[in-house]
């Protein structure tokens, strides 16, 4: 046999192999091969990472407060807003060939548009990373409980927080680029999927003692608003959108469908599972963050739910650092009209301290957790995912003013908008 043959052979086969389109590959190869930049999974894996975060470990406290049919529908509700979301902002991406959030809203809707979305992403962003040292300073000292190691639960807990941010939060914030820190949006997806995992693995244990008689199924009340905004906050992932779209290959409108609806159902799966399965082993003993139920009866330190407290809080460490420059960014470009690419170090580093400074203060004298979920989903969540995508879309499809699809999608997206707004208002009253 011809050696040199043989070997052209393969490798004409190979190329053709690596010629061959999306489509005519077979799924395990779709399913399980090499992810390349701009590559279908890429796109959806980018969304879901984006969506994924500490805010679903508060669904099963919807569904308590809901119940679980009611709880369910809510969950659906916010992923079809959040798709629709996604399609809206695409659609005016691809109409107008800008690709890059805050630009597209200045080229499509204007200045005072785009100042809006710039001051509440700025308040998102500050929202979320007061979120997340109330739960950093909630979960370590459960950690140190389990270890049996005890000190005065106030004091531990502010020295918590403080030394994290000394000591991790402040030296990461304020380095300029952290690409090398991205392998973390990995590691939270990995972290919720162990906590999904470990709720459905000692569910069994839960259900031995439990009683169902009571189990809420479809309760509607007051919080059914602020349940919303927290569903809503969790499938949120919108600033990402154009950029995600922009790197598709072969992209178009169908194929970021694809994308979305995948990526959605993606998050839908696991979170509903989280939600029922957190709900039905805690019951009317549901709290605020699913990872701090009680160990079931039979186990006397729940070894594993300390070690899921542990990832999380490394994880929310991290993701601290992680948040500031797209909020250090916007806010020295729109409050202190700064444009330099590279501002002065004074600037850089007083902003970053400012933010972890003030966003640590909140933290540590106020720790509603929900409270603050609830006005990033109402309010925030609420512009970002409902109201300017909705107003994208009526200008993309250069619908007239008195139609009544722009009458719907404006009306519409304004209302859910005012209503999860009334929802925040409502939880930072204590009426919900």
């Amino acid at each position: 046999m011809n050696d040199t043959g043989s070997y052209d052979a393969g490798q004409a086969r190979f190329t053709k192999f690596e010629e061959m389109s999306p489509n005519s590959r077979s799924f395990f190869l779709r399913t399980v091969g090499k992810m390349e930049a701009g590559a279908l999974r890429a796109a959806i894996f980018t969304l879901i990472s984006t969506a994924i975060g500490a805010g679903c470990l508060t669904l099963p406290l919807v569904f308590y407060r809901q119940g679980i049919i009611l709880g369910f529908i809510l969950l659906v509700s916010a992923c079809c807003c959040s798709f629709m979301g996604i399609m809206n902002i695409t659609t005016a991406a691809e109409n107008f060939k800008v690709f890059e959030y805050s630009d597209l809203i200045l080229n499509v809707l204007g200045k005072k548009w785009k100042l809006l979305f710039d001051n509440v992403l700025i308040l998102y962003v500050i929202g979320t990373l007061i979120g997340y040292q109330v739960m950093v300073g909630n979960f370590v000292p459960s950690i140190f409980d389990s270890l049996n190691i005890n000190f005065e639960p106030n004091i531990e807990r502010v020295i918590i927080m403080v030394g994290a941010n000394v000591l991790i939060m402040a030296p990461l914030g304020v380095m300029r680029t952290l690409t090398s820190l991205r392998f973390m949006s990995i590691v939270s997806a990995l972290t919720l999927l162990y906590i999904a995992l470990l709720i459905i693995c000692e569910f069994p244990f839960f259900n031995r003692h439990n009683s169902y008689d009571n189990v809420h199924i479809f309760d509607v009340n007051l919080s059914i608003i602020s349940s919303f905004n927290i569903c809503l906050y969790a499938f949120t992932c919108h600033t990402n959108v154009a950029q995600v779209y922009k790197e598709l290959n072969n992209k178009n409108l169908r194929r970021m469908g694809k994308v979305a609806r995948r990526a959605m159902l993606t998050v839908l799966i696991p979170f509903s599972i989280l939600a029922l399965f957190g709900y039905l082993s805690t019951l009317s003993h549901t709290p605020n963050l699913i990872i701090m139920r009680r160990a079931p009866a039979a186990i006397s330190n729940d070894w594993l739910m300390v070690i899921a407290r542990i990832l999380m809080s490394i994880t929310l460490v991290i993701a601290v650092p992680i948040n500031i420059p797209p909020c250090r960014k916007c806010i020295i470009k729109t409050w202190l009209r700064n444009n330099d690419e590279h501002p002065p170090n004074t600037l850089h580093y007083g902003v970053t301290l400012a933010l972890l400074g003030v966003t640590l203060l909140v933290a540590i004298f106020f720790q509603g957790i929900l409270i603050v979920f609830s006005i990033l989903g109402g309010f925030c969540c609420g512009l970002i995912v409902l109201v300017i995508p909705s107003f994208l879309k009526v200008k993309t499809e250069k619908y007239e003013d008195k139609s009544w699809k722009a009458i719907g999608l404006r009306v519409g997206s304004v209302s859910l908008f005012l209503l999860g707004t009334t929802g925040a208002i409502l939880s930072v009253i204590g009426i919900d």
